[in-house]
């Protein structure tokens, strides 16, 4: 029990430090590619794939066992 505990309170401490430490840049410089601000917005904002398929068909794809 000590040891979980004393474990626990490490991880924190690292992930405290790590995120206080984290440095913002000041200024965004971005490549012109034609893109407007709107363009921009939605694909660094967007989802990225993870919307592909519901979650829900993926589970049930794994799920399912192979001959192959």
């Amino acid at each position: 029990m000590k040891y979980k505990l004393a474990l626990s309170l490490l991880i924190s401490s690292v992930i405290h430090t790590a995120a206080t430490n984290f440095a913002f840049a000041e200024q965004q410089d971005w490549l012109e590619q034609g893109w407007s601000e709107k363009d921009r917005h939605e694909w660094y904002r967007g989802t990225q794939g993870s919307r592909l398929i519901p979650y829900s068909w993926f589970r049930a794809r794994a799920m399912v066992k192979s001959s192959v």
